[in-house]
This record gives structure tokens, C-alpha cells and sequence, in this order.
């Protein structure tokens, strides 16, 4: 196989690796433009899918979540959540704080619930 071919070859078997990880996500997250969300890119991801699992735990497993938001701050532990539930208008909007790979505190300020650790 000449060069070119190979190169092919593997940018197509990277491409396909690469379309399929992202496949698997449950939920595309969308992030500000913004040098917080590079800095706390893991836990962006740490926080998005256990807010994920958390609300898909809380309102069925057939729940959709769709226009997926995570806002990073100045906290290392601390995001913003904002999310849509199925086709209701309603929006959601959560302030998370991490440790490590699980929520330590959830506050859901479109209702009056603060949830303590152990999600």
C-alpha cells in the first residue's frame, strides 16, 4: 500500500473511532466561548453527565434533555447547569458543585429544592 493510501486509511479509522465515541454520549453539551470552559473542561464533563444521569434518575429513563448548557466559574467545583426537559417549554437552571465524579450539592433554582450530597 503507497503512502497515500495509508494515510487514508488511518485518517478514515481515526475518523470512525472518533464519530462513534462521540455517538455514545448521551447528550450534546453546549459551553460558552469563554477561557473557563478550556480550563475546567474536565469538570465540565465530569458535571455534565452526572447532572445527566441525576435528572434521567429523577424523571424517568426515557426523559430527553435537550439544549444542554454548562456554564464553568470561577470555582474549580462549581458549573451552571441549563437544560429543557422533553418538549416542555419550561427551562431548567441548576448550580452543581463536584467532588470528584459525583454531585455534592445540586440547587435547582427554578424551584425552591436544595439537594445535599450522596446524588
Amino acid at each position: 500500500m503507497n503512502r497515500l493510501a495509508s494515510a487514508v486509511m488511518t485518517a478514515l479509522l481515526v475518523g470512525m473511532s472518533a464519530s462513534s465515541s462521540f455517538a455514545a454520549a448521551p447528550l450534546s453539551v453546549n459551553t460558552p466561548a469563554i477561557s473557563q470552559s478550556k480550563t475546567h473542561a474536565d469538570l465540565i464533563t465530569r458535571s455534565s453527565n452526572a447532572v445527566y444521569e441525576y435528572v434521567l434518575a429523577h424523571s424517568g429513563s426515557t426523559a430527553r434533555l435537550s439544549d444542554f448548557w454548562v456554564f464553568p466559574t470561577a470555582d474549580a467545583n462549581t458549573v451552571f447547569v441549563r437544560y429543557t426537559l422533553g418538549d416542555l417549554p419550561a427551562e431548567h437552571l441548576l448550580v452543581v458543585e463536584m467532588d470528584g465524579t459525583r454531585i455534592a450539592r445540586l440547587r435547582d433554582l427554578t424551584t425552591t429544592d436544595i439537594i445535599e450530597a450522596d446524588l
